[in-house]
C-alpha cells in the first residue's frame, strides 16, 4: 500500500525533479504505458476490429508482463529461485505447442499437429526488442541466484 502511494507520488511529479535515474526511467515509461493504453480504450469497437487495430492491441498486450515480472522479483527476494525461473519460462515460453521430434516421418500425421502454426504463438519471445528485455531480465535472475545464495 505504501508502496503503491509512492509510486502515484512520482508519477505526478516531473522527471526531471527525480534525482535517481532509475526512477526517471520508470516513470517515463509508466507514463507512456499509461497513455498508450489510454489511446487505445478511446478506440472505438469498429477500429478495435481492424487489423491495425488488433495488431495494436496485440503489441500492447506484450507489455503486460508486469505482473509475472513482480512475480519472479518476489520469488528471488525470497530467495525461491526454483520458482523463480519457472515464471520466467511461463513469461518466455508461455503455452505455445512445440514440435517435439521428428514431424511427418509417416503417411500418419500427429493429431496436435494441426495445432503447430506460426499464428497461435502465446509467449512473447516472436519480438526482438522484446525477447532481448526478457533475456536481460534472465541475466539478472541469475546474479542474483549468483550473489544471494540460498541457506
Amino acid at each position: 500500500m505504501e508502496q503503491d502511494k509512492n509510486n502515484f507520488k512520482r508519477m505526478k511529479t516531473n522527471i526531471c525533479e527525480l534525482s535517481c535515474d532509475e526512477d526517471k526511467i520508470l516513470v517515463f515509461l509508466s507514463k507512456l504505458l499509461i497513455e498508450w493504453n489510454h489511446v487505445l480504450d478511446e478506440m472505438t469497437e469498429s477500429d478495435k476490429r481492424t487489423a491495425k487495430g488488433k495488431s495494436a492491441f496485440a503489441t500492447f498486450k506484450q507489455y503486460e508482463i508486469r505482473q509475472a515480472l513482480v512475480l519472479v522479483m518476489n520469488c528471488c527476494m525470497k530467495r525461491d529461485y526454483a520458482a523463480a525461473s519457472d515464471h520466467y519460462i511461463r513469461i518466455a515460453i508461455g503455452n505455445s505447442p512445440w514440435p517435439i521430434g521428428a514431424t511427418m516421418v509417416g503417411i500418419h500425421e500427429r493429431s496436435a499437429r494441426e495445432k503447430i502454426h506460426t499464428n497461435n504463438v502465446a509467449h512473447v519471445m516472436n519480438d526482438e526488442t522484446t525477447r532481448k528485455y526478457l533475456t536481460s531480465v534472465k541475466r539478472l535472475l541469475t546474479f542474483c541466484e549468483r550473489h544471494h545464495p540460498t541457506g
